[in-house]
């Protein structure tokens, strides 16, 4: 009797598992098995909620697809890449070392910056679109709810991949050279064909997205925009075009990460901007248009020749930790920096090392607003915006940049308040502080930091701008012989040649008496045993009792007399707390 009611329930289960179907390049069958698998056409007009269908490796053509179903969480429709036999697609792994020491080992998508798309390796759109010339629709479209899509690549299209609804998951999509391509002007958004080249474009709430590569997008690399309370644990490599293809007709990437979300999490990003690309490089930019930015966190990216941005009104309470922003070049399209722009406020970037930008940290009003949404975009740079343990590094134009009004609205008096930076480390460069057509004043402090081997107290296009009187330094370790430090006002100020910093090693004893440019594994700064003779402050305007560290310092590091460059970008293996291995 047991035996019948066991199996009873066995056939019960099997009548009402998911559907499999199976698709391939040469479909045309009834999908119920891998010599008559449907096409993509067919899986497109058949898919259902409780349904998993295998897409076999291979050429799908230049045609658009949409999959939408309003699936549930136990009843999903899956559609998953196989390869060429049908097998499942494993992905490659990095191993990925964060600024608190700890290491992963990481999967990430099945294309790098140097690979050619193939369909080959993975189920494959294209559209035959080249250098020179625009792409048209969408190649697939993802809708409704409880909808899984792994292991594609599209090529070619006005946008590559859109995800709408809710409760979506991607992994491992793939994107190249979706967008506007005509080369009627250097920046991709401004074509004659304006706007919305995307490679893939996530706006699906509640939803997750991992282990993508975006590359060679006209406007936008990856939009996470309306995608709120999403979840996107992610190697995206967003590169942009080579130069010399952008000099024979091709458009450089404007945004290459679009951020307008709400309570999402974004982390483990990876971009390159190539050497001489025409276009100033908005790497992750928070840029709400109509929409929020609101409360998210973004943290372990690292940039080369890009910057992080917070711009807008509508951008606030978010956190960016545990970066690496790295530069090569000079000139007028360099442009890496952290940037608070046009009224972003009570924001917090944490943990960032960077290496020759152009500028450390910017505070910025370009009157940049869309002309439907004029007051997006606030009269002044911003406020109440908090860097903490940040160490900049032989900046081209200065570590802090105060930047006035530069486009259509006219002149307006800008001002940069309560801009706070603790325990950071400023070492070389021309200037501290860089001024641009600055009408305003800068308010905030800087605040248990080290200026050392810094050229110069301010420079560039003063204006009629000012750091304000109220403006403070607290505990500044002044190490350098550019300039003096009577310059500061509001300070408490130890001068390297008559008060070092002497550093106690905790494993040996001994005092450290040389500088330290790692980053601390401690946001609010890790005391020490040696007394200092002043207070600081905290991050929560708490008195800082001694002793405590000054400047951005690890723990318990091997220590570095000299600020290195980190090992080239390309190699997969930048220096100091952000590694990338391949394997």
């Amino acid at each position: 009797m047991n035996r019948i009611i066991y199996i009873l329930l066995l056939f019960t289960c099997l009548s009402y598992g998911q559907t499999i179907r199976y698709v391939s390049p040469s479909g045309g069958g009834n999908g119920t098995s891998t010599s008559s698998p449907w096409t993509l056409s067919q899986l497109q007009s058949n898919a259902t909620c409780n349904m998993i269908a295998y897409v076999q490796a291979g050429n799908y053509g230049n045609s658009t697809y949409s999959f939408s179903a309003n699936c549930t969480e136990g009843t999903p429709l899956e559609i998953i890449g196989v390869d060429a036999s049908w097998n499942e697609i494993v992905l490659p792994t990095r191993i990925f070392t964060h600024v608190k020491g700890k290491t992963e080992i990481r999967k990430r998508a099945t294309y790098t910056e140097t690979d050619t798309f193939s369909s080959s390796d993975l189920p494959m759109l294209n559209s035959g679109l080249t250098i020179g010339n625009n792409g048209i629709g969408t190649g697939i479209t993802v809708g409704g709810s409880w909808v899984t899509f792994k292991n594609f690549a599209v090529r070619g299209y006005l946008r590559g991949f859109t995800i709408n609804g809710s409760n979506q998951t991607i992994e491992n999509i793939n994107a190249d050279l979706n967008g506007n391509h005509s080369g009627d002007n250097s920046y991709g958004f401004l074509t004659s064909n304006c706007c919305g080249g995307i490679n893939i474009s996530m706006n699906a709430t509640n939803s997750t997205m991992r282990y993508s590569f975006a590359r060679d997008g006209s406007h936008v690399g990856v939009s996470a925009s309306g995608s709120n309370n999403t979840y996107i644990d992610n190697e995206v490599y967003t590169t942009d075009l080579d130069p010399s293809n952008n000099n024979s007709g091709g458009n450089s990437v404007d945004y290459q990460w679009l951020m307008v979300t709400t309570n999402s999490t974004v982390k483990y990003l990876t971009m390159d901007r190539e050497t001489g690309t025409p276009h100033l490089g908005h790497g992750i930019c928070f840029k709400p248009n109509g929409e929020d930015a609101i409360g998210n966190l973004l943290e372990y990216f690292v940039l080369r020749n890009l910057r992080v941005e917070l711009q807008f009104v509508r951008t606030f309470n978010n956190t960016v930790r545990n970066g690496m922003i790295i530069s090569d070049e000079n000139g007028d399209y360099a442009a890496t920096n952290i940037t608070f722009a046009n009224g972003s406020h009570d924001n917090l970037v944490e943990n960032v090392y960077m290496y020759k930008p152009t500028w450390g940290v910017t505070y910025w009003d370009w009157a940049d607003g869309a002309s439907d949404q004029p007051t997006d975009d606030g009269a002044n740079q911003g406020q109440n915006n908090t860097v903490n343990n940040l160490i900049v590094v032989n900046p081209t134009s200065g570590h802090i940049a105060i930047q006035g009004v530069t486009n259509e609205h006219g002149t307006e008096a800008s001002a940069a308040v309560n801009a706070r930076i603790f325990n950071a480390t400023f070492i070389g460069g021309a200037r501290l502080f860089y001024y641009n057509n600055f009408s305003g004043a800068l308010t905030g402090g800087i605040y248990n930091s080290i200026v050392k081997d810094v050229g110069s107290f301010s420079g560039g296009s003063a204006g009629s701008g000012s750091i304000s009187s109220a403006y403070e330094f607290d505990w500044i370790n002044h190490n350098t012989t550019g300039y003096s430090s009577s310059i500061y006002s509001n300070y408490s100020v130890a001068t390297g040649s008559t008060e070092p910093v002497s550093f106690v090693d905790p494993t040996t004893g001994t005092n450290d008496t040389v500088f330290d440019y790692r980053l601390s594994t401690d946001i609010e700064g890790v005391d020490r045993t040696n007394l200092l003779t002043s207070q600081g402050v905290d991050i929560n305007d708490g008195l800082r009792t001694i002793p405590f560290s000054v400047g951005a310092v690890e723990f318990n590091p091997t220590v570095v007399t000299d600020p290195e460059e980190p090992t080239a970008f390309k190699s997969g293996d930048p220096m100091y707390f952000l590694k990338w291995i391949n394997n």
